[in-house]
């Protein structure tokens, strides 16, 4: 299954990071230090391709779980302090028909120390992300409350190459 995820190597000082858990189900890139989505850099995390990405096994950082933790997901060590953004897609073909919806970009600053779950969600026919911070209520278990984040956009290229 190529493609499906890729698990960067993880140098992030723990004294300046954060966690955070990203569900399957979705294709799932992350972009660290960035505040736009698609900058082709050697810090994209792939966290997920959505279909088949939901049976490899979970990738655990060590994070608390809470009532509603689905079954897929993997985790991530991510520096804090600094934007990460968040980009999600999703795509299902029945046989002539396909749906999709994305990308779909969400940017915030991941505080020290703090976790993070993120998903997509499909109201009224569209597609968001949602982003929530855990609040450890006992070892291993969290409660969740929703993190406000700022939409994001595809990254383009200046006349130099760069990206922004």
């Amino acid at each position: 299954l190529v493609g499906c995820s890729s698990n960067p190597p993880q140098d992030v000082d723990a004294g300046h990071s954060a966690k955070i858990r990203v569900f399957h189900g979705t294709a799932v890139y992350m972009y660290p230090g960035q505040t736009c989505y698609g900058a082709k850099n050697q810090e994209i995390i792939y966290a997920a391709a959505g279909g088949f990405s939901m049976l490899v096994a979970n990738k655990k950082v060590g994070m608390p779980t809470t009532d509603d933790t689905p079954w897929s997901y993997h985790e991530y060590i991510i520096p804090a302090d600094k934007p990460l953004t968040i980009e999600m897609s999703w795509e299902s073909e029945g046989g002539a028909v396909k749906h999709s919806c994305g990308p779909v970009g969400a940017t915030f600053i991941p505080e020290v120390g703090k976790y993070y779950d993120t998903t997509m969600l499909f109201p009224n026919g569209g597609c968001s992300i949602q982003l929530r911070e855990l609040v450890e209520t006992s070892p291993g278990k969290a409660s969740a409350e929703v993190k406000k984040a700022t939409p994001a956009f595809a990254c383009m290229k200046d006349k130099r190459g760069g990206w922004f």
